[in-house]
């Protein structure tokens, strides 16, 4: 059943990949830029339309200048100030549908759902990089430091639209954030960088415990691209602890003892693509409320399935 740990060590593991000694400073100062209202915005109505939902394209300009999309719904009609969903899409993904948000507000929740810059959607990445882009984000400005890597632009785009709901008339103080795989990291990373964030619920979340997937020589899937790295730049690893250093201030490992919303984990004990030591390192590091929800057999396939106990989930957090 297992091909990482067994699950009582799994348990306690903490992860083995590095923090940097100025981590918390690094992102306390990159959210300090990010204004209050997060950005400003535009809402264009859609062309799909669902009886009792009003659905909106949401665009806001990033501080590199990038146009950043999202799909936005609301209820139709709403007493008082809804609650509000983040939703977030799989890596080199979009944010695909209205299909995939309209429920959540016909349970009368506000969504917004963030187009991740520069992969399948329309959201401009207007960001300049030297060095490796070739298969892959995550090491995107990579050589150049932290304040150039990719995600961390992405990170501070999922602050903005926290704030872009905290601050939206007809919305309440009570914000969740929704995400698998790459989504998932997303929602713990927006709930790490904005404390007002009252929940989040993942699956099987990416960039956790980078120097366990290379020990694990599982660079491959959504992590080939470390792969492809060291083959072309660093061929014999002798700028690992460099790479991982750089990479160290985008781990959701290191992000999670920052969170302060409940958060419920819902994870594949097969999954080669985000192994599960990966992800409990990331989860035990976690110092707020917390459910974890076990399947032994499943792979990153998890994503996605046993929606109803997500939706039980978001039902229990801000109703009304």
């Amino acid at each position: 059943m297992f091909f990482d740990m067994p699950l009582e060590q799994l348990k306690e593991y903490m992860g083995v990949s590095p923090k940097a000694d100025d981590f918390d400073a690094f992102w306390d100062d990159a959210v300090a830029t990010i204004p209050e209202h997060g950005a400003d915005y535009i809402l264009e109505k859609s062309e799909f339309q669902v009886a009792g939902v009003t659905c909106y394209h949401l665009y806001f300009r990033a501080e590199d200048g990038s146009r950043v999309h999202a799909l936005f719904s609301r209820p139709e009609k709403i007493e008082g100030a809804s609650p509000a969903i983040i939703k977030f899409h799989g890596y080199s993904g979009a944010s695909g549908g209205f299909h995939e948000i309209i429920t959540y507000s016909l349970l009368g929740y506000t969504v917004l759902y963030l187009d991740c810059r520069g992969q399948g959607g329309i959201s401009e990445d207007l960001a300049q990089t030297k060095g490796s882009t070739y298969f892959g984000l995550i090491i995107r400005g990579l050589e150049e430091g932290p304040h150039k890597l990719y995600f961390k632009k992405v990170f501070l785009d999922t602050v903005r639209c926290a704030r872009i709901l905290l601050n939206m008339e007809g919305v309440s103080h009570c914000v969740g954030v929704v995400g698998g795989s790459q989504g998932g990291a997303l929602a713990l990373a927006c709930a790490a960088l904005e404390p007002r964030i009252k929940f989040a619920l993942v699956s099987a979340p990416f960039l956790c415990d980078f120097k366990r997937i290379i020990d694990l020589g599982l660079m491959q899937n959504a992590y080939q691209e470390f792969g492809w790295h060291f083959r072309i730049r660093d061929p014999r690893h002798e700028r690992q602890d460099e790479f991982l250093n750089v990479l160290s201030y985008i781990d959701v490992v290191n992000l999670a003892p920052r969170i302060r919303a409940e958060v419920f984990w819902k994870i594949g004990l097969m999954d080669v693509t985000c192994p599960p030591s990966t992800q409990f390192a990331a989860y035990n590091q976690l110092k707020s409320a917390k459910t974890m929800r076990i399947y032994p057999e499943y792979e990153h396939d998890i994503v996605g399935r046993y929606s109803d106990e997500e939706l039980e989930f978001i039902i229990m957090h801000c109703k009304g």
